[in-house]
């Protein structure tokens, strides 16, 4: 049973949460971790498998830019990232077919119904992205709808308006660039706004 993470592994990166759901799971030999991604903390999440005892059942892959071949071999994909690029990473995997247990943002509650054509959890709820895994790996027939549903709301939405999807895309690049242009004004007051 192969969880696939597929993501940049930098500080954004949420791998973390996808490591801490998974790792009792992973005790059980035929159950692996595939981390498809590059970045600044790649050998930090490498230590973190090692201080969690599941080193041998996570296997770290680079990002050739293919990862289809990843999404049809894995058998779930856990993503806690809500980046853009995450955005893209969980529409391919609806086309392709893998079943999902997701962090929500507004475009995947847009797309998506809760348990019926994925898992989403809220972003930093570790606890219900394990219990989620659990019963994902537990239910087989919930894999077989996942499956199946997920790739029809894909498809069937963006055939019937693919300017649906492109304003749902722009929309949550919208949504992610006000909040980081926000934090710093939280922080640090307004002075830097008012030279305009």
């Amino acid at each position: 049973f192969v969880v696939l993470y597929i993501g940049k592994l930098d500080s954004d990166s949420t791998l973390f949460r996808t490591m801490d759901a998974a790792r009792r799971l992973l005790q059980t030999p035929s159950i692996g971790l595939l981390v498809v991604g590059e970045g600044s903390r790649k050998q930090e999440f490498m230590e973190r498998a090692k201080i969690l005892h599941i080193e041998q059942q996570v296997i770290f892959k680079s990002n050739d830019g293919n990862n289809v071949n990843y999404m049809q071999a894995a058998d779930v994909l856990v993503l806690a990232d809500t980046s853009n690029e995450s955005e893209e990473v969980v529409m391919k995997s609806a086309a392709a077919g893998l079943p999902m247990i997701l962090a929500r943002t507004a475009l995947r509650d847009d797309l998506f119904t809760d348990q019926q054509d994925a898992f989403l959890c809220d972003p930093e709820d570790t606890v219900d992205f394990s219990q989620k895994l659990t019963k994902f790996i537990n239910t087989n027939s919930l894999r077989v709808q996942f499956a199946e549903n997920a790739r029809d709301v894909v498809l069937t939405r963006i055939e019937e308006s693919p300017e649906m999807y492109q304003l749902a895309y722009r929309d949550s690049v919208e949504a992610a660039l006000n909040v980081a242009y926000k934090e710093p004004e939280e922080g640090e007051g307004t002075q830097q706004n008012q030279g305009g």
